[in-house]
């Protein structure tokens, strides 16, 4: 039996390849991602530090890129991320999921206003780095983006 590329089983197999190489490559699946996604925007909505803590590695790196004269320091601990988290958005924020270039991602808003983008890595079910951006050049892309998928 021949077997191309239009045989069912072969396309099959192939998409069962590249799901298992997705998975390797990014340490987790995506059901996972968007699981920790959820608990992460659930613990700041609550203030919950603890719950958020639990979807933190313990050695993560968390920075921030709020454009010039807005100095963040890079933070490579679990609870001082955590901290700058729940103080950032955990108060009045209204986070939502949106994966950016496939990667988790949240948009975090303040009175209906995107204020930052967080894109983070997450690997055997924690988060090992996120990075948070409120440039004003990244506000105005997405916000151009969001804009144009509202757009008839």
């Amino acid at each position: 039996m021949e077997i191309t590329p239009s045989d069912p089983a072969t396309a099959a197999s192939r998409q069962r390849v590249v799901a298992a190489a997705d998975v390797r490559r990014f340490g987790v699946g995506r059901a996972e991602e968007r699981q920790v996604t959820e608990a992460l925007i659930d613990a700041c909505a609550r203030g919950d530090l603890a719950g958020l803590m639990a979807v933190l590695d313990p050695a993560v790196s968390g920075d921030g890129d709020f454009g010039p004269g807005v100095p963040v320091p890079v933070a490579t601990d679990a609870p001082t991320v955590a901290r700058r988290l729940l103080g950032y958005f955990g108060h009045g924020a209204t986070l939502v999921s949106q994966p950016v270039n496939g990667e988790p991602a949240v948009l975090a808003f303040t009175h209906r206003r995107l204020v930052a983008v967080l894109r983070f890595t997450v690997v055997d079910g924690l988060i090992t780095d996120i990075h948070a951006r409120g440039d004003a050049t990244t506000l105005a892309d997405v916000t151009a983006e969001l804009d144009a998928l509202r757009s008839p």
